[in-house]
């Protein structure tokens, strides 16, 4: 067995026995099947960070499952992402002088067909290369012929159920994508209120001539419908429901009261266009007032701006000011910061368009949803997510599912020419079904790539002609998500899903950290600030990145990558092997037979009740989803008590032949049999590796015949003693306070030293009486010695020990008890101690912390107040001067 276990070499050749075995393929239709479905990636480049982690996640639930006995299916799929894909085209032309409208459709179409050919091949290689088990040859791709079928047929269906409408609204328009855009991203800005005088007729020679109404935009006025005021306003109580005169536009338009309205902000009156502002559409609609076009498509004001019409909103924003000001119908202008929107893909000002577009209202089907997720019957890890889906659920409205796109599934819709009928579906009618007319025209618009993707869990068992295929897969068990990208995934495939089969898509739904840059932004191919996590692979091995990945899952909100993790994924690789290269090494001289537990050693007793505690903590982590803090416990037994500890005492009572080193070395294997599975969805390669160099072994053969991708989880059939995790704890506790004096002292691993260790109370003594051995070979001593009473020891420095009080003697020209090093480690310990305090004091930190965090504080502060009460005890006293045992207790 290799010293060191070579990850390029190793990954490599089992990829390759995993797709030449077919070892993942789950044939269909199996009742205990279990399916996992990768929320499919956009086609928007290589596979990202982001991508990733969450595939890591998919993949660490689908091997759990195998462990259990299931036919699991893991399965894979890429979207079209059509908005996304106009950007980049566009920044890719852009790039060579061209503009994409002026291009041929053909000839996108051409580009991004062989765009996402080479995308679908290189994101394959990424996940193979991160040992995601899936199965390779069932990949949908939402504008397959297969897929499209599904969708069109949802559609139809649900139009039929009365929950897909096509209606004038208010939408997001980028002018640059020309497209709606998906999302906005508010960024704060410079800018001006206006305060603009809009006439009272038949108050001409009155002293109150005008309303002056305060907007951020001027332009406004060329679609204004209304002007808004706080009801309760005292300055226009009087005027509400009377007609106000539009500068440079002439139109009258009535004063509307707004509940929202700031009467603090400006003049308190507001100018309302509904074809400007979602929420002045929504003041337009509940005043019955029939909003006016404000912008094109092409962001250019269309025929009711008047003598504006025509010209982009730019221009017209510049025009409107310079009149305004002409004809003196500005009263004032002041400066104040405000939130614009701005187009997530290209970054260009929004504007909002009036448009008849495709919306879909999940209805009642939302709150059925909630109420499902409310009663646990879909389970939501963390649990702190639960609430805030079921809060989104019970507030959704409807939801834009079309675009003016070339790239995407046509909507499945044609209307009349002659009376405007719409008519949905596959079923063509031979005549219009209102005026008998056969003269149709097809939609134009597709079907936005959000909307396709929520029909993922159905399309891709080929929904609804699956048969025994679907019902095997559907619904699918686990959905991994991160927290940004919950409600455009799982929930609204819930809602698709659910208003089609009146079943919930998934069983549970796992929200795990988001990946950000080092700014602490999303990353994204089309912000352009994605990372390649392929040579992260190179460099630290698959296995290591996907401990790393796993570990920083269980962060809030946005979690960066870091250094730590990917160091200690690489120390659970390196510990593994090294603990299994001592266990095989050592299989010629000890051999393997059932470990007897009457002839087990102390040590041997403490990792037993060490790895029980383990594998049950373990269990309940990754029932419930905690995949982090599953990886975080397995790094941590893995790296202390399994190698710092039990494998090092291994070491030291090898060279004795007596039954105990048999008992123990029988009983490391008999713990990787089970601890292996434990850590093979978190390194799968590693774990392969190793089990398959074990099965090699005649003595093993059988122990090990099962893959380890199947292994039974069952217990170690060995009781533990009830007294071994004390015993233990106060053994480690001595080691601990002779390698701290070395340090504090200066002196060399190398060097053996006497020790004598004072037992406080008969209990300890006789925890330690017979074991002195172990401390000498552990903390490499010459000469341990166990008394019990006041000693004075001079020469000797003295640390904590638990129960016990520890005196080192100092090597004669050697280094002498540092007392000022004591102090100031003292203070560091005390200064920590007050900071998790105030933390753990403050009620804003307590509300919004995650749990898991809160508890390790908690634990943290029990540690420092221990670790301070056993440096104050020593911290004043003479070296050699050893403290009683009731002074010890009274300072804890």
């Amino acid at each position: 067995m290799e010293k060191v276990f070579n990850a390029s070499q190793a990954e490599a050749r089992i990829r390759e026995a995993w797709e030449r075995e077919e070892l993942h393929r789950s044939s269909s239709g199996q009742s205990n099947q279990k399916t996992f479905l990768i929320p499919p990636p956009g086609i928007t480049g290589p596979l990202h960070a982001g991508h990733a982690l969450n595939a890591v996640m998919m993949d660490v639930l689908a091997r759990h499952s195998r462990l259990s006995g299931s036919e699991v299916l893991l399965k894979t799929g890429f979207s079209h992402s059509g908005g996304a894909i106009e950007a980049l085209l566009r920044r890719k032309f852009a790039d060579k002088g061209l503009n994409i409208h002026d291009l041929d459709r053909d000839e996108l179409l051409d580009e991004v067909w062989k765009w996402k050919a080479k995308c679908e091949q290189d994101d394959n290689r990424l996940l193979q290369r991160l040992g995601v088990s899936s199965a390779w040859t069932r990949q949908p791709f939402t504008l397959d012929s297969s897929y499209s079928a599904s969708v069109c047929a949802g559609f139809e269906a649900l139009y039929k159920e009365g929950l897909i409408r096509r209606r004038e609204k208010l939408v997001d328009w980028c002018p640059r994508c020309q497209q709606e855009s998906p999302g906005r991203e508010p960024v704060e800005v410079e800018g001006t209120l206006w305060q603009i005088k809009f006439g009272i007729p038949g108050h001409e020679g009155e002293e109150r001539k005008y309303l002056a109404a305060t907007t951020f935009s001027p332009e406004v006025i060329c679609g204004v419908g209304a002007v808004a005021v706080h009801p309760s306003d005292e300055r226009y109580r009087d005027l509400i429901g009377a007609k106000l005169k539009v500068p440079l536009t002439g139109f009258e338009v009535p004063v509307v009261p707004y509940r929202n309205a700031d009467p603090r902000l400006g003049t308190g009156a507001f100018p309302v266009a509904g074809g400007f502002d979602h929420e002045d559409f929504a003041i337009l609609a509940d005043s019955g007032i029939a909003p006016r076009p404000l912008a094109g498509a092409d962001g250019r004001l269309g025929e009711s701006a008047g003598r504006y019409g025509g010209l982009d909103m730019t221009d017209v924003r510049e025009r409107v000011m310079h009149d305004l000001g002409q004809e003196g119908m500005i009263q004032a202008i002041r400066s104040h910061r405000r939130k614009a929107d701005q187009c997530l893909k290209c970054g260009s000002p929004v504007v909002r368009v009036l448009t008849q577009q495709w919306f879909f209202n999940p209805g009642e089907g939302a709150r059925a949803i909630a109420d499902k997720i409310r009663k646990g019957e879909c389970s939501v890890s963390p649990e702190r997510w639960k609430d805030a889906f079921i809060e989104i659920l019970e507030g959704e409205g409807q939801w834009l599912i079309s675009r003016k796109s070339w790239w995407g599934i046509p909507v499945p819709a044609s209307f009349c020419n002659s009376c405007s009928e719409v008519r949905v579906g596959s079923a063509a009618q031979s005549a219009c079904a209102r005026c008998g007319s056969s003269d149709f025209r097809t939609e134009n618009d597709v079907l936005a790539s959000d909307f396709t993707v929520a029909f993922w869990p159905l399309a891709a068992f080929r929904w609804p002609e699956g048969g025994d295929a679907f019902k095997a897969g559907y619904p699918s068990d686990t959905i991994a998500v991160d927290g940004t990208s919950a409600r455009s995934g799982p929930l609204r495939m819930s809602e698709v899903c659910f208003g089609l089969t009146g079943k919930l898509p998934f069983r549970s739904i796992l929200v795990h950290a988001t990946v950000a840059d080092a700014a602490g932004r999303k990353m994204s191919w089309i912000a352009d600030n994605a990372s390649d996590p392929g040579p992260l692979i190179e460099a630290h091995g698959a296995d290591s990145v996907r401990v790393a990945y796993s570990l920083m899952s269980g962060s809030d909100g946005f979690a960066r990558l870091s250094n730590g993790s990917l160091a200690l994924g690489r120390s659970l690789v390196d510990k593994i092997w090294n603990v299994s290269r001592h266990a095989i090494r050592n299989m010629s001289r000890f051999g393997y037979k059932s470990p007897d537990s009457r002839v087990l050693a102390v040590e041997d007793h403490w990792i037993l009740g060490e790895f029980a505690s383990l594998m049950d903590s373990w269990k309940q982590d990754m029932g419930a989803g905690r995949v982090s803090r599953a990886a975080e416990r397995l790094c941590r037994f893995v790296a202390v008590p399994l190698s710092k500890c039990y494998v090092e005492a291994l070491r030291l009572r090898s060279s004795d032949a007596g039954p105990e080193a048999f008992a123990g070395h029988s009983l490391l294997v008999e713990m990787l049999r089970r601890l292996l599975p434990m850590i093979h969805p978190f390194a799968p390669f590693v774990c392969t590796e190793i089990w398959g160099l074990f099965a090699g072994l005649p003595a093993c053969s059988e122990l090990f015949s099962t893959p380890v991708d199947r292994a039974p989880l069952t217990p170690i059939p060995l009781t533990p003693s009830a007294n071994a995790a004390a015993v233990m704890k106060v053994l480690m506790d001595i080691v601990k306070a002779v390698r701290s004096v070395r340090t504090r002292n200066g002196i060399h691993a190398s060097v053996r030293l006497k020790v004598i260790v004072n037992a406080h109370d008969p209990a300890a003594m006789v925890k330690l009486l017979g074991r002195e051995l172990f401390v000498k070979n552990m903390a490499g001593c010459s000469e341990v010695e166990v008394t019990h009473g006041d000693l004075e020891v001079p020469g000797f420095a003295v640390a904590p020990a638990g129960p016990c009080s520890v005196c080192v003697q100092i090597p004669s020209g050697g280094a002498t008890p540092d007392s000022n090093r004591l102090a100031s480690e003292l203070r560091k310990a005390e200064g920590r101690f007050h900071t998790v305090l105030r933390k753990l004091e403050s009620l804003d930190f307590i509300s919004s912390a995650p749990e898991d965090l809160v508890n390790r504080l908690r634990e943290q502060k029990r540690n420092l107040f221990k670790q301070i009460a056993s440096m104050s005890a020593f911290s004043a006293l003479p070296a050699g001067k050893v403290p009683r045992a009731r002074g010890v207790e009274n300072r804890r």
